[in-house]
């Protein structure tokens, strides 16, 4: 059986792509991460919910504003 060696090059490369790998997966959200993320998007959804509601409500009011006028000029 033959016993071949990696180059010092191809080692220096392998370890240059295992760093890159390492850091990329330093920075990836881990599963605390995620369930707080989870946590505060159902929180925005919410206000979000009040939010469409109170501007389905000012937009009901300034048809009526804009109703009101509208008679007016027309009496």
């Amino acid at each position: 059986m033959r016993r071949s060696f990696a180059s010092t090059e191809r080692v220096e490369r392998l370890e240059n792509r295992m760093t890159e790998m390492e850091t990329r997966y330093a920075s990836i959200p881990g599963t605390e991460d995620v369930h707080e993320m989870r946590l505060r998007i159902a929180e925005l959804s919410g206000d979000i919910r009040v939010l469409s509601q109170r501007v389905q409500s000012f937009s009901h009011q300034l048809e009526l504003l804009l109703e009101n006028a509208v008679n007016r000029s027309n009496s």
